[in-house]
């Protein structure tokens, strides 16, 4: 059973918002979605979420699926944009689980929100990109993206648009892609049918009103993400696959140097797309408070 709905902030931004799981549970978790990716993106959590009696609900972050865009979004303030959103769901406490290029969202939410964030879990996530360590492993296309786009941003913005429409074309087109530059591990859980027409559903909602939710998050990535670490207390645990080439292990292993209260989980021979493979150790993570 979904609750699939738009809500309304109070600065006029509307925001997509998908609640499953035990959906009369006071045990929240909030799902952030990678890049590009939408609010269906953790859907595949449902049986672990309703195992565990939390109410899972997953946002379409600003520029994808359902939510508006917003040209002046930068990571910093994505926190106080988030705070409107709890505010109008009427949540008080909560967690939050983010995927790869969700992490500098929900360190911005952990930031922002402080206590009233109770824990966070962070899978394949991305790091700030001012530690030369992690381009280490990094696959060719991606640390060009990177790279190029740290001295020429407009350049690389520009190209990425025009990446992400051919993605919005031909999600066909976007799953090679991942197959091209992702591990082996990872090319096997796109091979399967039922993970090939999960990713099609993904990607074919996160694009529906255009490319402006990726444009806008790529050139975020390429900039300091304006948050002082040392004052996230939250506890926050850090998976991340030893095998991973897109978004590298040394971006994990640089995310748990940062964040004061962390825990680090090496998973062994896993690529980026490890969560697909663990979710029941991720969600049981989340919902383990010791």
């Amino acid at each position: 059973m979904y609750n699939d709905k738009i809500i309304s902030l109070k600065n006029g931004l509307e925001i997509g918002v998908l609640e499953f799981g035990d959906l009369n549970s006071n045990d929240i978790v909030f799902y952030l979605h990678g890049f590009p990716g939408c609010r269906f993106e953790p859907l595949f959590t449902e049986r672990f979420a309703l195992k565990n009696r939390i109410k899972i609900i997953s946002i379409d972050r600003l520029g994808y699926g359902n939510s508006s865009y917003y040209k002046d979004e930068t990571i910093l303030n994505f926190g106080d944009i988030f705070t409107n959103i709890v505010d109008t769901l009427q949540i008080d406490t909560f967690k939050v689980l983010a995927v790869s290029g969700g992490s500098p969202y929900l360190a911005s939410v952990c930031y922002a929100l402080k206590k009233r964030v109770k824990k966070a879990v962070v899978v394949s996530g991305l790091s700030p990109l001012d530690n030369e360590d992690i381009f280490r492993n990094l696959n060719i296309i991606n640390k060009f993206f990177l790279k190029f786009g740290q001295k020429f941003p407009k350049i690389t913005s520009l190209m990425v648009s025009f990446v992400a429409k051919t993605w919005k074309m031909s999600t066909k087109f976007m799953l090679l892609w991942l197959k091209t530059f992702m591990s082996k591990s990872d090319r096997n859980l796109l091979n399967t049918k039922d993970n090939h027409k999960y990713l099609t559903k993904v990607y074919n909602e996160a694009f529906k009103n255009g490319v402006n939710g990726v444009k806008k998050d790529f050139e975020l990535y390429l900039k300091p993400w304006n948050i002082n670490f040392d004052e996230i207390m939250t506890p926050v645990e850090i998976f991340h696959g030893n095998d991973d080439p897109y978004v590298t292990f040394q971006m994990g292993e640089y995310l748990n140097s940062l964040y004061k209260n962390s825990k680090f989980h090496e998973i062994d021979g896993e690529g980026h797309l490890a969560i697909l493979n663990n979710a029941k150790l991720v969600v049981d993570a989340i919902c383990n408070d010791n």
